[in-house]
């Protein structure tokens, strides 16, 4: 790990550790990776570009400062540029530079050009390095910079505004670094908003995740507790040592722990919760997250419970494309811009291949996102999701070609607002799989029908309802990621109903995939499986096919 000349050119460098000790900086695992990611960067020639999501006291910004002091004596000319959420953490960072030049051992062979309270500028290299807080809105929109550290950006006020300017003032060029690092601090916001678009891939920044326990200073032998039996453990604490013993897995990196530390750690845990959080165990989460989906704590109480969610998820990349028509036919066609992602192929056996979809239809192509999802009906499992800003009319198209691809799937759009048209489409299209949702008439004992998913408030709570039944008794099966996000992130909301936690977010996925899950409960009991027998599926196939014998639909078998 760290090969290169990052590892040398910052091991000159003296920090005052936690007990004001001034000693030589040794990176720690986390300090490692990290340089060993702005290391693997700068080889490629790429500019560096890096969000980092951590636990606290992981030694980051420290590393960070490091680097950006180091490369500024390689790279003559440079602009260093340190922000930070309030003037404390800012003067904190200010000193960290100060002692690498104080006790720099190079430091005779240079010479100053002016040494102020938050700037650092030499003569010989003609490089500089600056602190400033988030509460300047123009910091470095008058210069250019070449390495930038933005620090706790999860606690800044006008995040967005600030970053905003900071990007236009780091060229896109190789040899300039960004490193944007937080602890969590709700979700919503623009570190949140940011990190997961990280994660998405939809940014040029790589994700880096450092959970609390690989840090060799959260052990209960570190801090001198004394050691006793654990005794019984509770489910977090089991859910923990199976991650300890198979891994977190954060795009390249997996981490391990050791069996022999697993005791020390969770000794270390059970006093921090205590200690360090008052017993609060989500703001323990929120500090000291273990995974980077426990770190990004909701607003609001959340409608899925974590555990639950994360046991029902199984993140899968699909193909992505696109169905079109060639000329009576539907075909799917790979394509990675495309709206529709497949995780499974619909099945050749019709006993098997059941399948229901969700539609939530949007007004305009320029707000919220369309989406289908399509659930096996037999399993619930999360087969495809469609998502795309598309018009209402031709939602309704691409809902029929879906429903068709997989075997003629029960229809479930909401047929309210913008979704009037889609269902519209729908039955000009005769799409013969409807469903019908059903409420009492005023007349005693009697009921309408309407096709199409009719949403109120009374049937959006069914729906959230049916759905977190499922995931509590893990009946489902999530692939999509944006999926997951939108229904982690979902929360009940201070006026009553449920929405996202940053409440502009958008919960197209959440509500179609309710809808598909409700649509299909209601709809009926599907006949036991192998009720119906070969020859009885045969037949049903044969059936249907005078009725789209014009799709020239193929089926297709399981990916």
């Amino acid at each position: 790990m760290s090969e290169g000349f990052l590892l040398p050119l910052i091991s000159r460098l003296s920090i005052a550790d936690k007990r004001g000790r001034i000693l030589p900086l040794m990176p720690n695992l986390a300090q490692l990776d990290y340089l060993d990611e702005v290391q693997t960067q700068l080889k490629a020639g790429k500019p560096v570009r890096t969000i980092t999501l951590k636990a606290r006291q992981m030694g980051i910004s420290t590393v960070t400062e490091a680097i950006i002091y180091g490369l500024s004596f390689v790279y003559h000319n440079s602009n260093g540029l340190v922000i930070a959420n309030e003037v404390d953490n800012a003067n904190h960072l200010l000193g960290m530079t100060d002692r690498y030049w104080e006790t720099d051992p190079f430091k005779p062979l240079y010479s100053t050009k002016y040494q102020a309270k938050n700037t650092l500028h030499w003569k010989e290299t003609g490089s500089s390095i600056r602190t400033t807080t988030a509460g300047n809105k123009a910091a470095g929109r008058s210069r250019t910079i070449q390495f930038l550290h933005a620090s706790e950006v999860a606690f800044w006020d006008n995040a967005e505004t600030v970053m905003t300017g900071l990007m236009q003032a780091v060229p896109p060029f190789p040899r300039t670094i960004i490193n944007i690092e937080s602890t969590a601090n709700g979700r919503g916001n623009y570190f949140h908003t940011h990190w997961m678009q990280a994660v998405a891939g939809e940014n040029d920044y790589t994700p880096i995740f450092f959970p609390w326990w690989i840090h060799y200073e959260y052990r209960a032998s570190y801090i001198n507790l004394p050691t006793y039996a654990l005794g019984d453990l509770d489910e977090e604490e089991k859910a923990l040592l199976r991650l300890f013993d198979t891994g977190l897995v954060v795009g390249p990196r997996v981490y391990k722990l050791p069996q022999s530390v697993w005791e020390d750690a969770l000794a270390w845990r059970r006093w921090a919760i205590w200690n360090l959080t008052q017993g609060d165990i989500i703001k323990f989460h929120q500090e000291y997250p273990s995974t980077p989906e426990e770190a990004f704590v909701a607003t609001g109480t959340n409608v899925f419970p974590q555990q639950h969610l994360l046991a029902c998820f199984d993140e899968r990349r699909g193909q992505r494309g696109r169905l079109v028509r060639r000329g009576a036919g539907v075909e799917f066609i790979p394509d990675l811009a495309g709206p529709l992602t497949l995780f499974k192929k619909p099945s050749t056996n019709l006993d098997l291949g059941h399948y229901v979809i969700g539609g939530d239809a949007t007004a305009t192509m320029r707000g919220d996102f369309a989406c289908a999802q399509v659930l096996n009906r037999r399993t619930f499992e999360q087969v495809a999701i469609y998502r795309g800003r598309i018009d209402p009319a031709h939602f309704g198209e691409e809902l029929a070609k879906l429903g068709i691809y997989y075997n003629t799937a029960l229809m479930a759009p909401e047929n309210e607002g913008p979704g009037y048209a889609t269902v519209g489409w729908l039955m000009n299209l005769d799409y013969p799989n409807m469903f019908q949702s059903t409420q009492a008439d005023n007349l005693p004992g009697r009921f309408t029908g309407k096709y199409g998913w009719s949403s109120s408030y009374r049937t959006k709570d069914l729906a959230i309802g049916w759905l977190l039944r499922l995931l509590i008794e893990r009946g489902t099966r999530i692939h999509d990621r944006k999926t997951f996000d939108e229904m982690d992130n979902y929360v009940t909301l201070e006026g009553g109903g449920y929405g996202n936690a940053a409440g502009e977010e958008h919960d197209d996925t959440v509500m179609a995939y309710a809808i598909a899950v409700t649509a299909s409960i209601q709809h009926g009991a599907l006949p036991a499986y192998g009720a119906l027998g070969t020859d009885m599926a045969g037949q049903m196939e044969r059936e249907q096919e005078p009725v789209w014998a014009s799709w020239g639909v193929q089926q297709t078998e399981e990916w």
